[in-house]
């Protein structure tokens, strides 16, 4: 009996011991539900003017897609009886001007709304990581269409920077065919003419495998040539036929991008500088490329560039140019832009490709090819051809 009754108080002491620590992991759980935020809810307080603000969205500092980084789109309603014009928006924090989107010149008639009007958090000091809080003021300036008088818009914003993964998908890697050695060496193509004389289907997505490294993309085929009729003539002037060597090969890329995105413009770019002597500025987005390049978008030929086109001094400055006034979208080659000289001694580019007009979706999966080409390796080439690692660019 009494090693009976020992075993009942055991009994009776552990089962009180396991109820204890169960109230004390409840207890815990409770006090950190209670004490850590728990998360950062969408809030919206309108605090002046006859704008309302419908819907907000700020995209984090990580992001897997580069160009939509630090990005933020504001959707607002007008409320008074007459249309009203929207000049710009500013996302502040204190003192300090987060972001800003300027000569919007929207007109909103009565009780309507806009799209998204999208812009991106260019100081550090306003940009979060995923799900980190944020609280801004939105300044919204904007005019009535009969008279010149302009107001400001005033509002609040806060909630959780976001991933925005439901806006876009694909876009980062590149990918080619798989060719041994290097991106042509498979398609070393003997007395065949260039691709704009010949155009040609795509390979189906399927056949791209293997990821492009970022950095300059070499080959090294082929090592004879014949560019008599080619180079510096023009893609309708070209003497396509009859070369001894033409070597081709692919890229591959898709991309969706929601259609908040769609007053944006989107553009396949590399990194290359040059002088736009017509719009008389600075550009960072060419693509360093020997000889040519091809873009398809959604299957169809859009865009095409390289040695064989008119050939301009442009990146030295615009001081020389084989064809002043004139800018040749499409059919040029820009000599010595800055950082292209890994892939030829004259440093040759392009200028980054608008996909808008060119057969481009927002709100759809967009297929985009790139065929580069090249003749032979050349005197004055450290391989046989090159371009820049490509990307896509949103302003």
């Amino acid at each position: 009996m009494p090693k009976k009754s020992s075993k009942a108080q055991f009994g009776i002491e552990y089962l009180q011991i396991v109820v204890w620590a169960l109230i004390i992991v409840v207890i815990i759980i409770a006090a950190l539900f209670f004490f850590i935020p728990q998360g950062c809810p969408p809030k919206i307080e309108k605090t002046s003017g006859s704008l309302v603000i419908v819907d907000q969205l700020f995209a984090a500092s990580d992001v897997e897609f580069t160009p939509i980084r630090n990005a933020f789109g504001i959707y607002y309603q007008n409320l008074e009886d007459k249309p009203i014009k929207v000049e710009r928006i500013q996302i502040k924090m204190g003192d300090v001007l987060c972001g800003e989107i300027d000569n919007i010149n929207s007109v909103i008639r009565k009780s309507s709304g806009t799209r998204y009007i999208v812009g991106w958090l260019t100081d550090e000091r306003c940009q979060g990581a995923t799900l980190e809080c944020y609280k801004f003021n939105v300044n919204i300036k904007y005019s009535s269409l009969d008279s010149d008088l302009t107001h400001t818009e005033v509002g609040l914003v806060s909630g959780a920077f976001s991933s925005l993964q439901d806006y876009w998908s694909g876009g980062e890697l590149w990918y080619t065919s798989g060719f041994y050695g290097g991106i042509l060496d498979m398609e070393n193509r003997a007395g065949e003419p260039i691709n704009y004389c010949n155009p040609e289907s795509p390979p189906p997505p399927e056949d791209f495998l293997v990821p492009a490294d970022p950095g300059t993309v070499y080959w090294q085929s082929p090592f004879s040539c014949n560019t008599g009729g080619l180079s510096g003539q023009g893609f309708d002037n070209a003497q396509c036929n009859g070369r001894s060597v033409l070597a081709k090969g692919w890229m591959y890329n898709t991309l969706y991008l929601d259609e908040i995105f769609s007053g944006r413009t989107v553009y396949v770019s590399g990194d290359a500088q040059y002088y736009d002597a017509t719009n008389k500025i600075t550009k960072n987005d060419g693509i360093c490329v020997n000889d040519n390049l091809y873009i398809y978008v959604n299957g169809e030929l859009q865009y095409f560039g390289g040695t064989t086109g008119f050939v301009t001094d442009q990146g030295r400055g615009g001081g020389l140019n084989d064809h002043p006034g004139e800018w040749y979208e499409g059919d040029e080659i820009i000599k010595a832009c800055t950082g292209c000289q890994d892939v030829d001694s004259s440093g040759w580019c392009i200028p980054a490709f608008e996909m808008n007009d060119a057969g481009f979706n927002f709100g759809e999966n967009n297929d985009i090819h790139v065929m580069v080409e090249d003749y032979c390796k050349g005197g004055g080439q450290a391989n046989a051809g090159g371009l820049s690692y490509l990307e896509f660019t949103i302003t």
